[in-house]
């Protein structure tokens, strides 16, 4: 039997058509799943631009070796030289807001980023190892200084954590935020969010 002109050529078209996108799946690369291992080095993400202070604000040192600055409103206990709890105003019910533990410890010195990869494992495994909901974020560059991402919760306070060392990685700098949950997670990061660009080295 004889196949017609426009029969044998949209049969033709059909079958490019199909070798086409054959090739086409054989040759593209599946996309990589995510990585959701806790334990996993996390890559940092874009770095913060210095922000503009406001004058009024209060500055902590941390150690001579590394400051923070928060609200005029709120309120600075400071411990020594090495700790200070920052405490946003009341809310409602006559409690801080929120509140930030900023302290500095002694390391050993060294690599600095083997002593940052080492201190976020010692803080998951040893600090906060209790906790619901643990998991490592992707590493935060705040003003060229890279820290590791911790966020956790218990039953009645969220917590996010920064940490990061020294370039000489003879200090480790934790900065530790908690909430109620009175408030939901945006919330309370919302709190705390201006506060951390001001974080520098000195």
């Amino acid at each position: 039997m004889t196949t017609s002109r426009p029969l044998a050529l949209a049969a033709l078209a059909l079958a490019t058509t199909m070798t086409m996108a054959a090739c086409s799946s054989s040759n593209g690369s599946p996309a990589e799943e995510p990585t959701t291992s806790s334990s996993a080095t996390a890559s940092p993400t874009t770095a913060s631009s210095a922000p503009t202070v406001p004058s009024d604000w209060q500055t902590v040192t941390l150690r001579d070796v590394a400051e923070l600055s928060v609200p005029s409103d709120w309120n600075v206990k400071s411990l020594n030289a090495s700790q200070h709890t920052l405490n946003a105003p009341l809310d409602a019910s006559g409690l801080p807001a929120a509140t930030g533990i900023a302290s500095a410890g002694n390391l050993a010195g060294g690599d600095p980023e083997k002593a940052l990869e080492s201190a976020a494992k010692w803080s998951m495994e040893n600090d906060y190892s209790g906790y619901s909901n643990l998991k490592r974020l992707p590493n935060e560059v705040i003003n060229g200084t890279t820290f590791y991402r911790l966020q956790l919760e218990s039953e009645a306070t969220w917590f996010d954590v920064y940490g990061t060392v020294t370039p000489d990685a003879e200090y480790h700098i934790l900065i530790e935020w908690r909430a109620d949950k009175i408030i939901d997670r945006q919330e309370a990061e919302a709190i705390w969010s201006p506060v951390m660009p001001t974080f520098r080295m000195l």
